[in-house]
């Protein structure tokens, strides 16, 4: 009785929003009441079910450290062997244990590596015990715990395999409101291996499954998909509108507000976010994207002072941390601050971290396809290293690999790094090519309405006014 009454107030707060305000808080406790019973009876079916209803709450790990204390023990109780339930736990305890660490610093491990090692090799465990099993459903929530768990480079393989594979499972059972998530994976893996019109299908199939599901998560997936695709095309009042609904259906959404600082820099507002941002590093305050964000608009208000101490702190700790999730994209914003204070060391840390994913169209988790190409950041720490051919290579790369992706507001930035970069040299052909670049960059700034880039535009053609030295 304790767990169906628990389904039933998690349900009823997640209709009230995405951010599960409501009878969350009582869910919660219902499912630990369910779970003491269980003990006292000493039932780990019991037990195992009412570990996963208060987990089930919302996303893997929001339930603190005692959610995975919660699963773990559960997992111990159950009988060692082939079951179901044993599959679900497994599974859940993969993606609670890592978002706990990665996402809400609770048991950071003192080595990432064989942490990540450890939590795919359970994730594996969970998908081959669904396997032996055959059950399609216990098959599409082992495979979720895969994909939580894909790291570097190769992520985006391992999410479109997976989607493809829980929703071919879906269509057998008959129903796509399990794999919903799937077609999420879908987009931001296909876009992030620069497979766009791939990614947009998937879009839009999300959207259609949802006017029919009408889940509240998934609604307001919707509308930051909807602000990603309309970031990455430099349709900028479409953002601004996509990211008004998103905030409606999920207030004070840290998604929606990252899309809100992508947008208003492209404006030349970003410190108009000041206030907002401190605000959401205040409400959470171990998510690193909030403390590079408010030094970037530190750095773009003129305030420099202790910027560069905490970039190498960061710097320090970020290139440790699983290239998952929050990861590329905090580090695209990371290297914007430190090349901006002209710190050449953390330049030359941050290059090799990098190098694997010079083909990769930066993804941020959820919410942001707006940064374009890897190559783009390469070529900035290999200008701030002093390595200036290196990264004539990698803007030009930026640029063939933005223009085919369609991302008009970073074939703009990387048009208008080459130009600046080829008029530090005293050849005419290269200054003619640097005016040429210019034309597409400040053209497409004009179009899109990128302020900021426009006025650096202005600049540089003024510089190239005067005589080659």
């Amino acid at each position: 009785m304790l767990l169906t009454l628990g389904e039933v107030q998690n349900l009823e707060g997640s209709d009230r929003g995405a951010s599960g305000a409501g009878d969350v808080p009582v869910a919660r406790e219902t499912f630990l009441r369910a779970a003491r019973a269980a003990r006292d009876a000493g039932s780990p079916i019991l037990l195992a079910r009412a570990a996963l209803g208060y987990s089930g709450i919302g996303v893997a790990g929001m339930g603190g450290a005692l959610e995975g204390a919660l699963l773990a023990e559960a997992l111990s109780a159950l009988p060692v062997g082939d079951s179901s339930l044993r599959v679900r736990v497994l599974g859940r305890l993969v993606e609670a244990r890592w978002w706990l660490a990665v996402r809400w610093a609770v048991d950071v491990p003192e080595s990432w590596q064989a942490w990540v090692d450890e939590l795919q090799n359970l994730a594996e465990e969970a998908v081959a015990m669904a396997r032996r099993i055959g059950e399609p459903s216990g098959v599409i929530a082992a495979l979720s715990s895969r994909v939580i768990v894909a790291t570097g480079p190769v992520a985006a393989e391992r999410y479109l395999a997976v989607s493809r594979e829980q929703i071919a499972l879906a269509e057998q059972l008959g129903t796509h409101s399990s794999v919903l998530l799937a077609y999420h994976w879908w987009f931001l893996a296909a876009a992030q291996q620069g497979e766009i019109a791939s990614s947009d299908n998937a879009d839009q199939q999300l959207a259609a499954l949802v006017t029919t599901y009408r889940i509240t998560f998934f609604e307001w997936l919707v509308a930051v998909q909807r602000v990603a695709r309309a970031l990455r095309d430099g349709r900028l009042s479409d953002a601004e509108e996509g990211i008004a609904d998103a905030e409606r259906i999920w207030p004070n959404s840290a998604v929606a507000l990252q899309q809100l600082f992508t947008l208003r820099r492209e404006q030349g507002r970003a410190v108009e976010l000041t206030r907002r941002v401190l605000e959401a590093h205040a409400r959470d305050p171990v998510a690193t994207p909030w403390i590079i964000i408010d030094l970037l608009i530190r750095l773009e208000s003129g305030s420099v002072r202790g910027v560069r101490e905490t970039l190498r702190t960061l710097v320090n700790q970020w290139i440790e941390r699983p290239a998952a999730a929050e990861w590329l994209r905090s580090m695209s914003w990371l290297v914007e601050a430190v090349v901006a204070v002209d710190d050449g060391e953390s330049a030359a840390t941050l290059y090799p971290v990098l190098v694997p994913f010079v083909n990769v169209n930066l993804v941020m988790g959820t919410s942001d396809l707006a940064g374009g190409s890897v190559a783009h950041y390469l070529g900035l720490l290999a200008r701030t290293i002093g390595h200036l051919s290196t990264a004539e290579v990698h803007f030009e790369e930026a640029r063939q690999h933005n223009a085919r992706w369609g991302n008009r507001i970073y074939l703009a930035h990387s048009s208008v790094e080459l130009a600046d970069l080829l008029a530090e040299r005293d050849g005419e052909a290269e200054r003619e090519r640097a005016r040429e670049l210019l034309d597409t960059a400040e053209g497409l700034a004009v179009e899109i309405g990128l302020v900021t880039l426009g006025q650096r535009c202005r600049a540089l053609r003024e510089r190239l006014t005067r005589p080659a030295r």
